[in-house]
């Protein structure tokens, strides 16, 4: 009768223990406060700058630099790995901007979502507009946007997998990371 009971017990604890991590968590979708996403989709890490304006409705380039160092304070993203990449903007004066603490002063208050998405874009590393079903958009909120776009970080050991970043964005261009949503089951290795 004692091994019945440690046998029930221990399929218990293995079921437990077996099916905790797959839950699966509610993934954001657009909610109808801006109806045309066509222009949201396209914006993408080769593109999103040109969505960017300063006070004067000048444009920006995106600059990439070989980054020596690992000062997240030399560059609005730093992404990569043993051979990092850093990442700038310039203006049409050729003022560089090097910080994300420096990037709302140049440029005007986030009016629109294709503003906002491109924000997310030039201080977030590794996003893209889409995987399978998913796709990136933005949401209107009361005191901002609700932005969502799609990452996946090859860099490093362990589990790589899809994800949906939630980030809440202000118009001032203060944003912060509100869900980080696994999109699959990922693959485990290491890379850089």
């Amino acid at each position: 009768m004692k091994h019945i009971k440690t046998l029930h017990f221990s399929l218990v604890v293995f079921f437990v223990f077996s099916f905790a991590g797959c839950v699966p968590s509610k993934v954001q979708k657009p909610d109808g406060s801006i109806l045309d996403q066509s222009v949201i989709s396209q914006i993408n890490q080769d593109n999103y700058w040109q969505y960017l304006t300063n006070a004067d409705d000048g444009k920006f380039q995106e600059i990439e630099l070989e980054a020596s160092d690992y000062n997240w304070d030399n560059y609005l993203r730093l992404c990569g790995g043993l051979w990092p990449r850093g990442y700038v903007l310039i203006d049409e004066y050729d003022q560089t901007i090097s910080q994300q603490t420096e990037l709302p002063s140049y440029l005007n208050n986030i009016k629109s979502p294709e503003e906002a998405i491109a924000y997310i874009y030039a201080t977030n590393c590794y996003l893209s507009p889409e995987f399978g079903q998913y796709r990136q958009f933005v949401n209107k909120l009361d005191d901002g946007y609700l932005v969502s776009v799609i990452a996946y970080n090859f860099i490093g050991c362990g589990n790589h997998a899809h994800r949906q970043l939630n980030f809440s964005l202000k118009p001032t261009g203060e944003w912060h990371l509100l869900s980080d949503i696994k999109l699959e089951k990922g693959e485990e290795f290491c890379g850089d």
